[in-house]
Order: C-alpha cells, then sequence, then structure tokens
C-alpha cells in the first residue's frame, strides 16, 4: 500500500477508484472482506427492525385501521408465510457465522421478496376497499441500501428489478388516476436511499482505507516497503511461538550491505536511498511461503525469517538471497566492483514447550548477530551459520 500526495497520479487514481466504489483488485478484496464484517450489526439491526414491524402490522390493521377480515387472511398469509421467512433466512444468514458467506445475496432477495408481497398486499386491499400506501412497497428497498450497508454495486441490480416489478404494478394492475404520480414519488425515495447509500459506502471506503494506510506505515519501512523494526520484533515473536508449539524449527538470516557507509560517502545519500530500494524490491520478489517474512530492522540492515525448513534448504535459500544481492549488479568501488552482502543465519531446532518464548526470540537473535558479525570479521562477502538449541543451553 503506497501513499499519495495531492496531485500525484497515485491521489488521482486513488480519487477515482472511490468515485466508483472500487479499489485495485487486491486492495478490493481486503475491503470487501472487512465492510461485511463490520457490516454485520447494522443489518442484523435492520432485519430484526424489519421482522417486528412486520409481524405487527396485522395487529394494527385490524385494532386500528379496522381492515376487513378477508384483507387480513391474505396479509397475514404474506406477512407470516413469505415476507417473515424471507426475513429469517436472511437472520440466519447473516447472524450464524458459518452462513455469512451468503448474508449480503440472502438479504438483498428478502428485501425484494418483502417489498414485492407488500405491492400484492396493497393490489389485494383495493378489491376489499382497503388502501395500503403507496410508498410502503418501496420502505424495503430504501432501508436494504441504508440499514443494510451491503455494497452499492451488487444490490443496485436487485432493487432497479423490485423498482420496475413495483412501478408496474402500479401503474397497470392499479391504474389508479394518481399511479403515474405515485410511481414518481416511490422512484424518487428509492434514488435518495441509493445516494444515502453511496455517500455512506464512499465514506466507508476512504475511512478504511485511511485506516490501512496508518497501519502500514507504522509497520513498513517507507523506503524499501518491507516491514519495518517494529513488525519484525512482532512477527518473529509470533514465529517463534507458532513454532514452540508446533514444534517445528525457524531460520532467521540477519545480514547487511558491505561497506554501506564508504557507498553512501561516495556516491551521496540518493544513491544510497536507491540502492537501498533495489534490495528491498529484490526481497519483495523473493518466492516464500505464507509464514515467511523479510524485513529491513536497520540502517543497512535487513533480516528474514523461513519457517519449518530442513537445515540444508534454509542454507540454500539464505545464500541465494545473499547471491541475489550480489547479482543485482549494484556498482561500487572497494574489494568488489559490485554492492555485496554479508549475512548471519541462526537456525532454531524445535523449542521445548516449557521455555519462555521471549528467552528463545532473544537467543535467536543473538545467534544471528552473532554470526553476521563472525561473517565481517571473516572478510565479508559471505554467510555463517547458526544453530541454536530450543532449550536454556549454549547455542
Amino acid at each position: 500500500m503506497n501513499s499519495a500526495t495531492p496531485g500525484s497520479p497515485a491521489t488521482d487514481a486513488l480519487t477515482l477508484q472511490l468515485r466508483r466504489l472500487r479499489f485495485d483488485a487486491a486492495t478490493e478484496a481486503d475491503f470487501r472482506a472487512s465492510y461485511e464484517r463490520r457490516s454485520i450489526p447494522a443489518r442484523l439491526t435492520g432485519i430484526v427492525l424489519a421482522i417486528l414491524l412486520i409481524g405487527t402490522t396485522p395487529l394494527y390493521d385490524e385494532r386500528l385501521l379496522a381492515a376487513p377480515a378477508a384483507f387480513l387472511r391474505i396479509e397475514r398469509l404474506l406477512d407470516f408465510g413469505v415476507e417473515i421467512p424471507a426475513l429469517l433466512l436472511a437472520l440466519i444468514a447473516t447472524a450464524v457465522p458459518r452462513f455469512r458467506g451468503a448474508s449480503a445475496q440472502v438479504s438483498m432477495f428478502a428485501a425484494v421478496t418483502v417489498g414485492l408481497a407488500v405491492m400484492v398486499q396493497r393490489v389485494m386491499g383495493l378489491r376489499y376497499d382497503f388502501y395500503l400506501p403507496h410508498d410502503l412497497a418501496v420502505m424495503p428497498l430504501s432501508g436494504v441500501l441504508i440499514l443494510g450497508r451491503l455494497r452499492l454495486a451488487p444490490l443496485l441490480p436487485w432493487v432497479v428489478i423490485g423498482l420496475v416489478a413495483i412501478t408496474w404494478a402500479q401503474v397497470f394492475v392499479i391504474a389508479s388516476p394518481v399511479a403515474f404520480y405515485d410511481s414518481i414519488t416511490e422512484w424518487m425515495q428509492v434514488l435518495l436511499a441509493f445516494v444515502a447509500a453511496y455517500l455512506i459506502e464512499r465514506s466507508e471506503r476512504e475511512s478504511w482505507y485511511r485506516g490501512q494506510l496508518l497501519e502500514f506505515r507504522a509497520t513498513h519501512d517507507p523506503l524499501t516497503g518491507l516491514a519495518n523494526r517494529r513488525r519484525f520484533d512482532e512477527e518473529l515473536a509470533r514465529l517463534v511461538s507458532v513454532a514452540q508449539q508446533h514444534q517445528r524449527s525457524l531460520a532467521l538470516m540477519i545480514f547487511d550491505i558491505d561497506h554501506f557507509k564508504v557507498y553512501n560517502d561516495t556516491y551521496g545519500h540518493p544513491a544510497g536511498d536507491e540502492c537501498l530500494r533495489r534490495i528491498g524490491q529484490f526481497l519483495s520478489g523473493l518466492p516464500r511461503g505464507p509464514q515467511d517474512f523479510s524485513a529491513r530492522i536497520g540502517g543497512e540492515e535487513f533480516a528474514a525469517i523461513w519457517y519449518d525448513l530442513p537445515e540444508p534448504e534454509a542454507v540454500r535459500l539464505a545464500e541465494h538471497l545473499r547471491d541475489g544481492i550480489e547479482a543485482l549488479g549494484i556498482p561500487t568501488i572497494g574489494d568488489s566492483p559490485v554492492v555485496t552482502a554479508s549475512g548471519g543465519l541462526a537456525i532454531l531446532r524445535p523449542p521445548r514447550p516449557d521455555q519462555p518464548g521471549a528467552s528463545i526470540t532473544t537467543r535467536l537473535l543473538m545467534a544471528a548477530d552473532s554470526a553476521l558479525y563472525d561473517a565481517k570479521r571473516a572478510g565479508r562477502r559471505r554467510l555463517v551459520l547458526a544453530r541454536v538449541a530450543g532449550h536454556d543451553t549454549a547455542f
């Protein structure tokens, strides 16, 4: 995730994405997962409210509005046989974690079903000389736009289909003198709800993106885009705990750029920054497992972690990493015509569950650091291996 300055191409692209309610593919997938999780409370509130309102409708239609008995039978059939079952399905899909993947689709279906059922009640009410307000049919569509907290793009076709069906019944089935006017007001009501839903989702996207950006800046190095020291410390402690729990090995490589101060003094800090940036890009592009990790932990110091690898494979990857930096061909002066790296690789054998995790983490770091300094004392441009026992004994 990249930060952007006002007026830059990145900022213009982000503004366009917010306007269209769609990020790039990877960011969009993360947003949808987050948005769906955060939408659950509001959606549950809307569904429960709708069930309560629909469930009490026959009561006040009978007691307060004196609806004809024949109409009340039809109303109860639609309320308790169609609308509430559809809403209960949406409630289950939203409230039960294992079904939440279908919550959005089922909620859309429920809203359209309720709107059409209310329209049928309106048509039947006229046959029994009982008038239902015309805008009741579009209330579920307006409600799902605002309270449903559903993404607008997939919701819009459902709303249009429901609204077109309601308009058709209004104009051609009811065909009252004010049918056309009633349809216009219904479309206006849904349009206002649509604008509100658009603004809500856009605001949600912007707020989410800002939060992600702040988190990224707090845990990543702005120059290389790699994780920073804070994130590295957190991730290393977590992986040590996972390795301890599952009795797996862990490999930590700490390496830095040989004679980087000389490089900076010779070519200047902008060139030094570009050198570090290219190395960061190289590290980001390395194939890795789901638990593997790389970070910039100091000025010219980097780290890589490999989880549950046999020692020969960990050594091979560490050598490949060190050779890859040299293969970048960044020119320099001194013993080598190109920039090189020295590294210390510490292999943690499966740690015993009864050992303090912080102690294991400290010993692993100390072993990798010590191996790095051994590599430097031995002439640089090399890798030194250290093995760490999974208990409080010497390395």
